[in-house]
Order: structure tokens, then sequence, then C-alpha cells
């Protein structure tokens, strides 16, 4: 299963890092840094890997947003402005 992760703080690093040792594909994103989905990604092996808000989301079987009420605008709007868009 392929499992998206907007937010890679202790929460989402955590249960990203477990879904990966279980098997799973896992995009981690949204951290402070770069460097940090990096290192999140190297230490949860298994194909785990860091990308953009956009990555996490498109393919996914399941998209998890873990951020704070603070920082949620933000969050939603680093996914969406790297995400394509449909003609209409």
């Amino acid at each position: 299963m392929r499992i998206g992760i907007l937010g890679s703080g202790l929460m989402g690093g955590k249960l990203g890092t477990i879904f990966a040792r279980a098997g799973h594909e896992v995009v981690f994103s949204y951290a402070r840094s770069g460097d940090k989905l990096e290192t999140l990604a190297a230490a949860a092996g298994h194909g785990a890997s860091a990308g953009t808000p956009a990555e996490t989301s498109m393919p996914v079987n399941v998209w998890l947003g873990i951020f704070t009420p603070k920082s949620a605008a933000v969050a939603a709007a680093s996914l969406f402005e790297s995400t394509p868009t449909r003609a209409a």
C-alpha cells in the first residue's frame, strides 16, 4: 500500500516509520527542513522516501495530514500549490 504523510513531525514521522517497517511504501513530506525528511526516510528504510506535498497525495491508497491547527493553512496551501489541475 502507498501511504502519503503530510506532516512529518513526531507523530507523522513515527507513524510513517511503523508503516514502512510493516512493508508499506511511505512518502514523507512537510517538515521544517528537507534534510529532516531525507534523514527520516533513510531511518524508516523499507522503501520510504521524502517528497513534495503533491507527491504525498498522488497516487496513494492512504493520505495522512498530521499537523497543528496553527500550521494547517500553510500545510494545505503547500499541498495544492504544486498539485496539477485538470482543464475544465
